[in-house]
């Protein structure tokens, strides 16, 4: 899997910062390891290759001192809509095309150490080739609550509710066989998240904080054994020390090493299992306006996917006008 992301900030508006972002998530997910009798690799329920992009437009405008507003709206590429064979459905089917996008959201701090985030979200689901075709999309509402305890102590807490659907299909499929006809596919998942964050050591060349991130989610759909490409337990639960070292390398390097290490449980009922990641990255102002990155972040969870271990490296830059 690849990401492509482009950005443009800038700020037109009274007391409004606007972002303009550009996104492409191509991937390509083989067959499994387990052959048939000729010797092939059998796909598994995620194989494919697709590669979509998202165009999209948001804005916060600060109010006042204590309330922010935002807003955006934008449009996903899920494919050229291409005949596919997808899971469960008895022949060939179109895939999704094009799907609108939307966010909008409000952040209100009564007293300088607290505030109340309230967000609604509609976004693309692309985490493999077959939510793709499928044209998954994530209609969210979140809540949070956002705590400025002790000097250099802050607690996020979240809950959200969210509504997945695919574009409409004469079948929709659940793997136990063909559950509707001339609709869409749904599935539900509601769940909720906390960090904290305590910073211990503060200077220009050597920060240190630690802190606890923890989550916990379930769907609905694996109970009723509905399928839209992704993963979709009924339970799981994530709960991680995250240390995080980051500072400056003299006047033009920065680094950032953080990451985390816990247990986390995937269904109810079965074994706690280790969890953990790493995510070291450098920076480079190469110049007044232009600065560089480079990072790398090994882990051993992926909740889209399931329980899976991975690398991934990031290559970024930043282009002040």
């Amino acid at each position: 899997m690849y990401a492509y992301d482009s950005m443009i900030e800038f700020s037109r508006l009274r007391r409004t910062d606007s972002y303009l972002t550009f996104t492409s998530l191509p991937s390509d997910s083989p067959p499994g390891p387990l052959r048939d009798s000729q010797g092939q690799q059998i796909p598994t329920g995620i194989t494919g290759a697709v590669g979509p992009a998202m165009l999209l437009y948001r804005q916060t405008t600060h109010v006042s001192s204590r309330v922010d507003v935002r807003a955006g709206a934008g449009l996903v590429k899920f494919g050229p809509g291409d005949l596919v064979e997808l899971p469960g459905q008895p022949s060939p089917v179109r895939s999704a095309e094009e799907r609108p996008l939307g966010l909008a959201g409000l952040t209100f701090a009564p007293i300088k150490k607290f505030s109340l985030d309230l967000n609604a979200a509609r976004s693309p689901v692309g985490y493999t080739p077959v939510s793709v075709k499928f044209g998954v999309v994530e209609d969210r509402l979140e809540g949070g609550l956002n705590f400025l305890l002790i000097p250099r102590t802050e607690l996020h807490l979240a809950y959200y509710y969210s509504h997945y659907s695919t574009k409409q299909f004469d079948q929709c499929f659940a793997t136990d066989g063909v559950t509707a006809e001339g609709k869409a596919c749904h599935d539900q998942a509601h769940g909720g998240s906390a960090v904290f964050t305590w910073n211990l050591v503060r200077s220009k060349g050597f920060s240190f904080d630690v802190g606890y991130n923890g989550l916990a989610y379930g769907f609905a759909g694996q109970r009723r054994k509905v399928f839209l490409g992704f993963f979709n337990p009924s339970f799981y639960q994530l709960h991680l020390l995250a240390p995080r070292f980051y500072g400056k390398l003299g006047s033009r390097w920065g680094y950032d090493i953080s990451g985390g290490a816990g247990l986390q449980q995937t269904l109810q009922g079965r074994a706690l299992t280790l969890a953990w990641s790493a995510s070291p990255s450098l920076t480079l102002k190469a110049s007044q306006r232009l600065t560089l990155g480079i990072g790398y972040t090994h882990y051993n969870t992926a909740q889209a996917l399931g329980s899976v271990r991975g690398n991934a490296v990031r290559l970024t830059s930043d282009w002040r006008l």
